[in-house]
């Protein structure tokens, strides 16, 4: 039987390859499972390998399988095109927050999308990050 840490790899090598742990973690909080970084690192690295039943979905969740994948052998691992980054931005429009944000910038002007993006990055800098996220794609669009 292939083990916990095995299947989620496969999950992870499945992905585009710019999914990160902090991002996977990011979600899972945003959806109200508690687990950190260095958790996630472990159970990939086959350091812990009996998550909780919680830790189990939300994982299941974010990579859009059935909890069942993690155990069972013979239940395929989805493709995913390499690059998809359709997948990567559903997954973050899983936070509700995110998701009315979003909704309310869609048809403005490049202008005003441009500025918003430019106060985002000024708010991130304003709490200690970089301006771009480094598990996103770089980006250097500008109106």
């Amino acid at each position: 039987m292939a083990r916990f840490s095995q299947r989620l790899n496969a999950l992870f090598e499945s992905a585009p390859n710019h999914v990160t742990n902090a991002m996977v973690v990011r979600s899972m909080t945003e959806d109200g499972c508690r687990i950190s970084t260095p958790y996630l690192s472990q159970l990939r690295t086959g350091v812990r390998t009996n998550p909780s039943p919680e830790v189990v979905s939300a994982l299941a969740r974010f990579f859009e399988v059935t909890p069942d994948y993690f155990f069972n052998p013979d239940q395929e691992v989805p493709f995913l095109a390499s690059g998809d980054s359709d997948h990567i931005l559903l997954a973050q429009l899983h936070n509700d927050r995110l998701r009315n944000l979003t909704s309310r910038v869609v048809d403005l002007s490049p202008a005003s999308q441009a500025l918003l993006v430019e106060m985002a990055e000024n708010l991130r800098s304003s709490e200690n990050l970089p301006r771009v996220p480094p598990d996103s794609n770089s980006y250097s669009w500008r109106a």
